[in-house]
C-alpha cells in the first residue's frame, strides 16, 4: 500500500459514478478543482488535453484555444481592460475556462536574509539560498529501481 509523506497530500479520484455510467469530463474536472482549491487555496487550475495545450502554446504562446492579447504601457488599464473582456467572454455561449493572465502580476517570493542573524548561527548566505532551493524545488535524493 502506498502510504504519502507527512507534507504530501493524496488525492484520488475516479471516472466512475456510483452507478454504471461514467462521470463526464466537465463533472471529473469540477470535482478534481473543487478539491485542489480546498487543499490548496489561491491557484489557477485549468484542465486540458496535455499534447493539445502544448501545441497551442507553442504555435500562440498560451495555453488556450482562444486568446485575446492587450498590450500597453499602463498595468492598471490593462488590467480593467482585461477583467471587462473577461466578462463579455464569459458570456459567451460554450466559453470554458476564462481566465485572465498578466504577465509580470504574478506573487514573488522575495526573501531577505539578515546577516548579524546568519552570523549567530554560523550560516552564509549560500546555506540560505540551498535551503530555499531545495524548499520550493526539492532535490534528488537517489534513485528506486
Amino acid at each position: 500500500m502506498f502510504k504519502p509523506c507527512s507534507g504530501c497530500i493524496l488525492i484520488n479520484f475516479s471516472w466512475k459514478s456510483d452507478g454504471f455510467f461514467k462521470k463526464s469530463y466537465a463533472v471529473l474536472v469540477q470535482e478534481m478543482v473543487e478539491t485542489l482549491e480546498k487543499h490548496l487555496p489561491g491557484q489557477n487550475y485549468l484542465a486540458s488535453q496535455p499534447i493539445q495545450m502544448r501545441f497551442n502554446e507553442l504555435l500562440e504562446g498560451t495555453r488556450a484555444d482562444v486568446a485575446v492579447k492587450i498590450y500597453g504601457p499602463d498595468l492598471e488599464v490593462n488590467l480593467d481592460l482585461s477583467k471587462k473582456i473577461q466578462s463579455i467572454v464569459m458570456g459567451v455561449p460554450g466559453a470554458g475556462d476564462v481566465e485572465v493572465d498578466l504577465a509580470g502580476t504574478s506573487p514573488v517570493l522575495r526573501i531577505e536574509p539578515k546577516d548579524g542573524v546568519l552570523a549567530n548561527y554560523g550560516a552564509s548566505l549560500t546555506d540560505v539560498l540551498e535551503t530555499v532551493s531545495v524548499a520550493i524545488g526539492g532535490e534528488e535524493a537517489g534513485y528506486i529501481y
